[in-house]
């Protein structure tokens, strides 16, 4: 029975069961062996079948523990009566599942090493004989029925499920009776042997620690059990008597010293279509979300130059120059450039917007100096390129034909998309043809009004069009800290450098994909990008391709949204295309999203972390939460407990010794005692 006060009250009925031969015993309405005979008390009278007796609980289970020995059971209205224990027995039962829902497993020869005795009383304790029999009990010390397949589907042997129901005050079963079946060598009898789950001894010592320090244990024990309860972590400190036999674990179970496994809410495609059922949300991961700028020109405005008068310039093609700044301006003052003595080679200027905007151009204007005629600009060549680091390409070149008439220095300039300010003096050139959008600009003049002339003027320069909105993605390398979202390749079997990253990039974001994240998720790394600068090359690239983590697999770089989860309840489904637990959507789709994302799709979201509606409501957190110690599997130390000795199940009494703080001093608990702190028939 039970002898740890832990003033459980367990209820015997005995039943004639149709198709079963002889009487069926159930403890808490869970099957525990059958009798030929009708049981009887010790004093000759019959056990009535189907009457509800309360097993009393004792202070000494090992009286009871043997076959023959009596237990006290009470019913009615103070009566009371002993009942010799039965052996355990199967006969008849097998095939009838609703008595034995789990088939009978196969065990080693009973009495062989991987199967022995452990109860030898007539050699160590004579005196106890009458309750303690020889071979009435034994341990399996192998992992045989771990590695079969005997054992598939049956509950968990530390974290039982619940099976019977709950009447009057009987508690809910906590196993159903799991049987094996091992044949005697000395006799050649069949010996049938009920599991007895309440012990489980595990060696820990400091030259044979647990595999993980014992986190798969405190996870089974950790739910059903009341705080203070639970089987704790293991794993101890290294320390100078335990240091040798450390050794380092990978399993997602192992657990670090005095530490407590992490509630969490793992959001995979499942568990997310399952959220989403029971708090009635349309919860969806997007995906179909691109990495390059958008280019939609619907959303532009037309403006009188698509350059900025905070614009950086780089001229070119001058031996000196004056009044850079006067290319754009707004304002009529004069921009001059020295040209002695230079002779195929343009004068050029490139205009470079501070921010990230693409612009398309559809004219070109400029502005006459104050003096001069014959250093005006008599032709041009006008370039664009997408990115800083890309290559020029040319949108239209020819000849300029500026009015004779001069413009007075420092005039502001009233201009719009459609017109020059027409109060100066301007020429300006259609570039119809020009549907490209570009980022900068250069604007090359390969000749003056006169060629002999050693210097260039002019007053402004304007590039009419349509400037785009600004760029939803950031360029991840440019000054500043940027962060950038990577998705692991399943898949690949290649990792290329496909983006062309610098060395010094491509070890920068590789570095930054290894590092262990904030919030696990085996597909998603959400980095960002502080200290260390990427090379020149790779400053305004968009795209950064994939590259390959510390351990091998390969990263890719994506949209910062992409697989988010965000709740669509209420918007027209007719914007999305659902897969499963995924949203096909586009990135203009995410405009409207007023919500922010509850996190990404296969997130381990930690309970005490303040997770997002609906992850914080307790019906979902009572549904889905899951316990968690190494789920990245990195590298936990794990070392054995000095304060152990190692589990010999053939060294006799005192085979399992274990320390029990007293008041005083200490003593140990032999494998007797150990023996009565279970639950057999």
């Amino acid at each position: 029975m039970d002898d740890r006060k832990t003033a459980r009250q367990k209820h015997l009925t005995i039943e004639q069961v149709e198709g079963v031969t002889g009487f069926v015993w159930l403890v808490d309405g869970t099957f525990r062996t059958v009798t030929q005979d009708q049981p009887t008390f010790t004093d000759g009278s019959l056990v009535q079948l189907d009457n509800r007796y309360r097993i009393v609980e004792i202070r000494r289970s090992f009286y009871v523990n043997c076959i023959g020995c009596p237990f006290l059971v009470t019913w009615g209205d103070g009566q009371e009566g002993d009942i010799p224990n039965p052996p355990v027995s199967i006969e008849g039962v097998e095939g009838n599942a609703e008595l034995l829902p789990y088939a009978t497993v196969a065990l080693p020869p009973f009495g062989s090493n991987e199967f022995p005795a452990v109860e030898k009383a007539s050699e160590e304790f004579p005196l106890f004989t009458e309750w303690i029999k020889d071979d009435e009990n034994a341990l399996l010390n192998s992992e045989i029925l771990e590695s079969s397949t005997q054992c598939d589907g049956f509950p968990s042997f530390r974290q039982p499920e619940a099976v019977a129901e709950v009447k009057d005050d009987t508690p809910l079963s906590n196993l159903p009776t799991v049987f094996g079946r091992s044949v005697n060598p000395v006799t050649g009898l069949e010996d049938i042997f009920a599991y007895d789950p309440h012990l489980t001894l595990y060696e820990n010592t400091p030259d044979k620690p647990l595999a993980d320090g014992g986190g798969q244990l405190v996870i089974d024990t950790y739910q059903p059990l009341d705080p203070g309860d639970q089987v704790m972590c293991h794993n101890v400190h290294r320390a100078h008597d335990n240091e040798d036999g450390c050794q380092l674990s990978y399993f997602d179970t192992a657990c670090a010293p005095d530490t407590v496994p992490q509630e969490t809410i793992v959001l995979d495609s499942g568990n997310l279509e399952d959220i989403s059922a029971l708090t009635n949300r349309s919860l969806l991961a997007v995906t179909g979300l691109t990495i390059s700028e958008d280019l939609n020109a619907e959303d532009g405005v037309f403006v009188s130059s698509v350059l900025d008068e905070d614009s950086v310039l780089s001229i070119e093609g001058c031996n000196s120059w004056s009044r850079g700044r006067a290319t754009k301006d707004r304002k009529t003052e004069k921009f001059w450039c020295d040209r002695t003595g230079i002779q195929n080679i343009p004068a050029s200027v490139v205009f470079s917007p501070p921010r990230s905007q693409l612009s398309i151009v559809h004219k070109l204007r400029m502005y006459t100096a104050n003096t001069s005629t014959n250093s005006d600009p008599a032709s041009y060549i006008l370039e664009g390129r997408v990115k800083p680091d890309a290559e020029w390409e040319i949108i239209s070149s020819g000849d300029l034909d500026l009015p004779l008439d001069r413009n007075e220095r420092g005039i502001p300039i009233q201009s719009s998309y459609e017109s020059g300010d027409v109060n100066l003096h301007y020429t300006e050139v259609p570039l119809s043809s020009n549907t490209k959008a570009y980022w900068d600009y250069k604007l090359s003049i390969p000749a003056t009004r006169d060629p002999t002339k050693n210097n260039l003027q002019f007053a402004e320069v304007e590039l009419p069009g349509l400037l785009l909105p600004l760029f939803p993605i950031s360029h991840n390398c440019a000054p500043g800290a940027q962060s950038s979202r990577w998705m692991k390749e399943a898949d690949a079997e290649t990792c290329p450098n496909s983006a062309g990253l610098g060395e010094g990039t491509y070890k920068l974001f590789s570095d930054l994909v290894s590092a262990k994240p904030d919030v696990y998720n085996p597909n998603i790394r959400d980095v960002t990008r502080e200290y260390r600068e990427c090379d020149s090359v790779d400053t305004y690239k968009v795209d950064l391709g994939m590259v390959q983590a510390s351990d091998g697999t390969c990263w890719k770089h994506v949209h910062d949204l992409e697989h988010s989860i965000f709740d669509l309840t209420g918007v027209d489904p007719a914007d999305y295309t659902v897969s499963g637990s995924m949203a096909q959507v586009s990135n203009a789709f995410l405009d409207g999203i007023l919500n922010d994302p509850i996190g990404n799709l296969d997130d381990h979201i930690a309970i005490d972390g303040s997770p997002k509606f609906p992850l914080d409501q307790q019906d979902v957190q009572d549904a889905f939460m899951t316990l968690e110690f190494n789920p990245t599997r990195q590298a936990v130390l794990i070392c054995g407990s000095p304060g152990e000795v190692s589990t010999d199940p053939f060294a006799s009494d005192h085979g399992f010794d274990i320390t029990i703080p007293q008041k005083t001093g200490a003593r140990t608990m032999s494998i007797w005692e150990l023996s009565a702190q279970r639950h057999t028939t």
